[in-house]
Formats: C-alpha cells, structure tokens, sequence
C-alpha cells in the first residue's frame, strides 16, 4: 500500500487556492453591474434604415447612437430588454421598442433617434441594439 506523499498533498493545496482565486476573481469581474439608460428619444420627419453608431468611449462608458424607422415621427423608444453575456469581452444585447408619444403629429415617414449611455464596459466589448451590433 502507498502512503500519502506530503508533497503531493501541497501540490494539490496550491492547486486549490489557485483555483479558488481565480474563480473568485471571475466572479467579481462578472458581478459589476453594466447599466444601459436612455439618455434622449425623439422622432423627426426623414427616411433611412436602421443604424447604429458610436458616438464616444471614455475608456469606461459608451455612448451610442441607434436609428430606426417609422410610419410617423410621433414615437420615442423605451428599453424592453437588456441582457448580458460574457465571453472573453462582455456582450451586451439591448431591446428597444416604438412607444406611441402625445404630441400632435404630423403626417410624414419618421425616423426616431436614440442616444443611450451603456456602461462601465471595457474595450473589446460588443453592444448589440435590436439586432444591430458595434465592437467598442
């Protein structure tokens, strides 16, 4: 019968530890709340194809720019969904859907502009509205 090797039993130790730290450390990168807000929404008359572009990075948080169609000017978005994946970089998948303003309209095509703030993200991430996908 073999006896137990104390060196193998630190070897195995270690590789707990080690382990356990770098679990830990992946949890707590994974656990910082990435927020998304809507800072403004508004329709216009015009007409185009959905877009979505990147209008700043200041190394921590982002500021993005979608655009989509509509029948009428008279919509603004809300945020329906958000949801978070992690991979090597953060994915973040945005929802947003037309909401019905009160103003008066006019009849013309619209276009509703959105400017939303997503944040703290790190470089290589990737943010995905309504299907439309940027890589910061």
């Amino acid at each position: 019968m073999a006896g137990f090797s104390p060196k193998l039993g630190v070897l195995a130790a270690l590789l707990i530890i080690v382990l356990g730290l770098a679990i830990w450390m992946f949890s707590e990168k994974s656990s910082e709340a990435i927020s998304v807000s809507i800072l403004e929404s508004a329709g216009r008359c015009g007409a185009g194809s959905s877009e979505l572009s990147l209008v700043r990075y200041d190394g921590e948080y982002v500021e993005v720019v979608f655009k989509e169609p509509a029948n009428t000017p008279c919509y603004s978005h809300v945020i329906k969904g958000v949801k978070i994946s992690r991979d090597l970089h953060p994915r973040i998948e945005i929802s947003l859907e037309l909401k019905k303003t009160s103003e008066v309209c006019i009849e013309c095509l619209g276009i509703v502009e959105t400017r939303l703030k997503i944040g703290p993200i790190e470089r290589g991430s990737e943010i995905v509205v309504n299907g439309l996908a940027i890589r910061i």
